[in-house]
């Protein structure tokens, strides 16, 4: 895993702007820029009044998807917890019932 402060130097050097990254090709020479094994990339839409967030786990140096999933929420406010729920369906655990605590408590003890 790379920082973001890492991230910013490294395409600051090489003259690069992520902003200027829109599709996926894109993101897998960035991905190769950085000397990253795998990317994701995600999309957050709205669609009929509901927010859709979609993700995928891409193997830079093949240039194939691994894993994709989406999710989706009634509002803004419910997209921690489906970015959350994404999270684990990309990586392919499950999220049981009483986790998310527990999951809040390791990242907080860990990060903070």
């Amino acid at each position: 895993m790379i920082e973001q402060s890492q991230i910013d130097a490294i395409l600051q050097a090489q003259e690069y702007s992520i902003s200027e990254c829109t599709d996926e090709q894109c993101a897998i020479q960035f991905g190769q820029l950085l000397s990253a094994e795998q990317i994701v990339l995600a999309t957050l839409s709205l669609v009929g009044g509901k927010y859709i967030l979609t993700g995928k786990i891409i193997d830079v140096a093949k240039g194939i998807n691994i894993r994709a999933d989406k999710v989706d929420a009634e509002s803004l406010a419910g997209m921690t917890e489906a970015a959350e729920l994404l999270a684990y369906k990309l990586t392919g655990l499950t999220l049981q019932r009483g986790m998310k605590d527990e999951i809040e408590q390791e990242i907080l003890a860990k990060y903070l």
